[in-house]
């Protein structure tokens, strides 16, 4: 091997090394479906969910069909 491949081998072992590894954020998706007890969906109910930590709050309302879907940030849901 010569000493130039060499070197072009270590500098790209070395860069390798030392890059970050990029790390998107999570993001938890809260979706469901509220029903009567008769099971006749309920429309525009509201929904409140609030991360772990409590520092955020997402809500939503359902739809005719009694769905709804939330996302929170961080993975935190």
């Amino acid at each position: 091997m010569t000493a130039r491949r060499l070197i072009t081998l270590l500098l790209s072992l070395v860069v390798g090394l030392l890059a970050r590894p990029v790390v998107a954020q999570q993001v938890d998706v809260v979706r469901g479906r509220i029903s009567s007890a008769e099971g006749n969906a309920i429309e525009g109910a509201q929904i409140t969910v609030t991360t772990l930590s409590g520092n955020v709050s997402r809500t939503s309302r359902t739809d005719s069909q009694g769905r709804f879907m939330l996302t929170v940030p961080g993975g935190d849901g």
